[in-house]
């Protein structure tokens, strides 16, 4: 009777830890990475790498007015052929700053061709801006 007292407090421990673990990584880190805020045109983002299917990796940059945003949460909204393209070819990634303005963000194309791409700011602000980028993903080496 001892045995299966603790083997179902070890099941009831592993079966919450895991329900959080599942809550926790379906979760977004910020709101504003489950919607698309409002543009504003005094914010830009570009990436600095040229786009292609054998990157995981792409720096963002991030300016407004043509000054670099830091200390913001960023992340990268992207389908593929853009709104109501390909049904389970979009991506929603955070990114991380590696240098004032600059945002690394783990990202994989799985498709070469359009993606059209959201960049989500929140400004330490909690003031939260969406820009648009299309992106053209190659598919050569």
């Amino acid at each position: 009777m001892r045995n299966v007292w603790r083997l179902s407090i070890v099941g009831l421990v592993g079966i919450t830890l895991f329900g959080l673990a599942i809550t926790k990584l379906n979760s977004p880190p910020f709101s504003a990475c489950t919607s698309i805020p409002a543009r504003d045109r005094n914010f830009d983002a570009e990436l600095l790498e040229e786009p292609s299917v054998n990157l995981t990796r792409y720096r963002i940059r991030v300016t407004e007015e043509g000054k670099p945003v830091d200390g913001a949460n960023v992340c990268m909204r992207a389908d593929m052929g853009g709104a109501g393209g390909m049904s389970g070819m979009g991506l929603n990634e955070m990114a991380a700053e590696v240098e004032p303005g600059v945002y690394e963000v783990p990202v994989r194309f799985m498709m070469g061709g359009f993606w059209q791409s959201t960049i989500v700011v929140e400004l330490d602000t909690g003031r939260q801006v969406g820009i648009p980028l299309n992106i053209i993903v190659s598919t050569s080496t």
